[in-house]
């Protein structure tokens, strides 16, 4: 299991306050797991994104978010054999 944590940020400096980009804090889970079938064959499963966050970036305008871009990505799975001779 791994989790990632991005702050709000700062991505891009407008001509006036109110014209300044910014990301959206963001959160992200993946899971992976991986099983040894005999010596060098894997059984591997990966997971990304299951808590399904998207990306938001956006401007304070006049006290409220304006929104300037919306991406939901959902999830990704894989799964399958790894085989090392």
């Amino acid at each position: 299991m791994a989790g990632t944590y991005r702050d709000k940020l700062l991505e891009e400096v407008g001509n006036g306050a109110d014209q300044d980009r910014y990301a959206d804090q963001h959160f992200q889970l993946d899971l992976s797991a991986k099983f040894r079938v005999i010596k060098g064959v894997r059984l591997f499963a990966d997971w990304v994104n299951v808590t399904d966050a998207p990306y938001f970036a956006y401007q304070n305008y006049e006290g409220a978010k304006r929104i300037l871009q919306y991406e939901k990505y959902s999830w990704t799975a894989k799964f399958g054999v790894s085989a090392n001779f």
